[in-house]
């Protein structure tokens, strides 16, 4: 039988979308048959005349205040841009590798910028002391990473009892649906969650209070797609 060249096209599609793929949903609390891609493309963090996530960082700022910290710790800083908007109200302290981290260091020589991966095991590049004073931001990074519990893990070791991480992530369900399985169509993103999914990852990772709440996504649009969490080591804190 002969197979039409339309047919031949889909399948080549398919094929290549499911390519490089995983299932590991229930380590990282996401739906059993979610698939995760293996191999995601790296993030180049452009300026592209959209804000994104414009909740997060004044959020973190606002808890920091609140809590006496003086430092904000960005954990895949990006560009950098939102991040040296809270200097010098805050010390600043930007972590990530590669092209971002090079822009950072030659834009804003007066914050500190410090090299790591974040899918590494190795611990990150803070001191307790240094951590105890800061509120950490991950904003819309987990997506990214292949092991984003290392972060996690390492983060919720610094904080110790007290301090907070102020993290977003895409709502997997509000953004493509109820029904979508993975893998994003982003290619720079491995996994995404839901609500209730990212909730239980969190305190599989260590935050025993998680707050969560919906925010926008860009300053183009009211439409709250992204979620905002405030997860902290200890719930009477």
């Amino acid at each position: 039988m002969k197979i039409s060249s339309d047919v031949v096209r889909v399948l080549r599609r398919a094929r290549h979308a499911w390519r490089g793929t995983r299932r590991d949903g229930e380590i990282y609390c996401i739906r059993p048959d979610y698939r995760s891609r293996i191999r995601p493309k790296y993030f180049l963090h452009a300026f592209d005349g959209i804000n994104w996530q414009p909740d997060v960082y004044p959020k973190a700022a606002e808890i920091a205040a609140q809590s006496g910290a003086r430092r904000i710790v960005d954990l895949g800083c990006g560009n950098g841009e939102k991040l040296v908007a809270l200097h010098p109200r805050f010390e600043i302290v930007g972590i990530d590798f590669g092209a971002n981290l090079d822009r950072c260091r030659a834009l804003y020589p007066f914050a500190r910028w410090l090299e790591h991966d974040l899918d590494s095991e190795a611990p990150l590049p803070v001191l307790v002391p240094e951590a105890q004073e800061a509120v950490f931001i991950a904003s819309d990074v987990i997506e990214h990473l292949r092991h984003p519990e290392r972060m996690l893990t390492r983060v919720r070791e610094l904080l110790g009892h007290e301090g907070s991480l102020i993290l977003s992530t895409p709502e997997r369900a509000l953004t493509w649906g109820g029904d979508h399985s993975g893998p994003p169509p982003n290619l720079s993103h491995v996994r995404e969650w839901t609500v209730p999914e990212l909730r239980e990852f969190l305190v599989r990772c260590g935050f025993e209070h998680v707050h969560i709440e919906l925010t926008r996504s860009n300053d183009q649009s009211d439409r709250r797609e992204t979620m905002l969490a405030i997860a902290r080591p200890r719930a009477d804190v």
